[in-house]
């Protein structure tokens, strides 16, 4: 943020905040002890860890506010999603500029999507023409917010 850091900002509104109802939320990539205790000394009521998921926003927001939300039956269909080759993903990713897989983990970490994008983009026109493949895989996971699937496709390269 460009005036306020996200501690500042919330002791601001615990400030102003003219009720004890006003909830406050951190969203942090770390799970420290002592960054949870900062989180909680500056007046958040819970921290969340990154990468968030839909469910865990949603089951907050119930906790704290004490909504229900009704959901849709799912259908016991799995849900289609391209995914790239296991052996064929090894041996193209090898072949990637320095850097390139890491920049794309700290944006799915961070949540960044512009930053996924514009690291996908790169990975696409990089040759072997195969790795054209693995970034429709990467962007229909963004598209879908499924960024634990792209830490995941990173991180087993890693191995």
């Amino acid at each position: 943020m460009p005036v306020l850091d996200g501690y500042q900002a919330t002791q601001q509104i615990k400030a102003i905040a003219s009720d004890s109802q006003t909830v406050s939320l951190a969203v942090t990539a770390s799970i420290l002890a002592s960054e949870t205790a900062r989180i909680l000394s500056v007046g958040c009521d819970d921290g969340i860890g990154k990468p968030v998921d839909e469910s865990t926003i949603f089951e907050i927001i119930e906790n704290y506010i004490g909504v229900r939300f009704i959901y849709e039956e799912k259908s016991h269909a799995k849900p289609s999603r391209f995914r790239p080759p296991i052996l064929l993903n090894q041996a193209l990713l090898s072949d990637l500029p320095g850097g390139i897989l890491e920049e794309l983990e700290q944006a799915a970490i961070c949540i960044d999507v512009a930053a996924m994008n514009k690291t996908i983009a790169q990975i696409a026109l990089h040759p072997p023409q195969e790795n054209a493949v693995i970034a429709k895989a990467l962007h229909q996971w963004v598209d879908e917010f499924d960024y634990q699937s792209i830490l995941s496709f990173i991180r087993q390269r890693q191995l």
